[in-house]
């Protein structure tokens, strides 16, 4: 539309200046003819909201219908749960009334990346960090979310920091995120409750799930989230602790990880 808009102007432009002397402006004598009285203006503007409001209302519920039954609007829906706003809940017990909130803010141009000493200048709490990580996580983004510590216990600021195997952040390629808070997350991971593990950590009690929800009928019918199920054989990982009263949840996807691995990681974390 802007393209179209640009062209127009552009061409009368062009025609103003090839016949300056000649053009002949009749608009202002079409307006006085035809201008409505005051009473017509006043219905035209009432008929003319009435029917914007009619499409915007009708618009919406298309929206909403095609969230239900599209199949690929969908799953587009639910896999943006399944990677961004997810929870250690039992998924069992959710129905059409549960809210799930998103953890994070789907990608468009992101922030700059944080250094560590902006980071630990920002924060109030000992930041443990990893010595040791797969080779070849070389590409690190580090980032703080700011929250209402009024609503959520902490602070009122949540770290991220993410280990990405390629430099344009894909998630197919492979990624270690680190999370941090010195409270509880308020939208942590969405997992199925039935896959926890008790695990220990830094001789601290922890939990570790492995899978991941699917959408293309893989996974155990038995464990669902609307048409999601839980696959055992996904290749994500989660580890969560809580040490000197900050809590951590150490996540890897697409690299091949397990237990003993992300124990590994959480094993060499240290302070300042």
């Amino acid at each position: 539309m802007k393209e179209k808009d640009r062209t127009h102007w552009a061409i009368q432009e062009i025609a103003e200046q090839e016949a300056k002397g000649s053009s002949i402006d009749l608009w202002p004598r079409l307006e006085a003819r035809t201008a409505p009285r005051p009473d017509q203006v006043r219905a035209m503007t009432s008929r003319k909201k009435k029917e914007r409001f009619a499409f915007a209302f009708l618009l919406v519920l298309l929206v909403l219908a095609s969230l239900f039954i599209v199949p690929e609007v969908r799953a587009f829906t639910e896999d943006i749960f399944q990677h961004m706003g997810i929870a250690f809940v039992n998924t069992d017990q959710l129905d059409d009334n549960v809210r799930v909130d998103q953890a994070e803010t789907i990608r468009g141009t992101l922030p700059p990346s944080l250094s560590m000493e902006e980071i630990r200048q920002r924060i109030s709490f000992n930041l443990r960090m990893p010595a040791w990580l797969p080779d070849d996580l070389v590409y690190v983004y580090r980032s703080i979310r700011e929250y209402e510590p009024s609503k959520t216990a902490g602070s009122g600021q949540m770290i991220s920091i993410e280990y990405w195997l390629t430099e344009d952040f894909d998630l197919e390629s492979g990624v270690v995120r680190l999370t941090a808070n010195d409270g509880p997350f308020s939208s942590p991971p969405l997992l199925a409750a039935s896959r926890e593990q008790s695990v220990t950590v830094n001789g601290l009690p922890g939990i570790y799930v492995h899978g991941g929800w699917q959408n293309d009928g893989r996974g155990d019918p038995n464990t669902n989230m609307g048409s999601l199920q839980w696959d055992d054989e996904a290749d994500g990982a989660y580890l969560t602790w809580t040490q000197e009263g900050v809590t951590y949840l150490l996540e890897a996807h697409n690299l091949g990880l397990v237990l003993e691995d992300l124990l590994h990681i959480a094993g060499s974390m240290s302070g300042q």
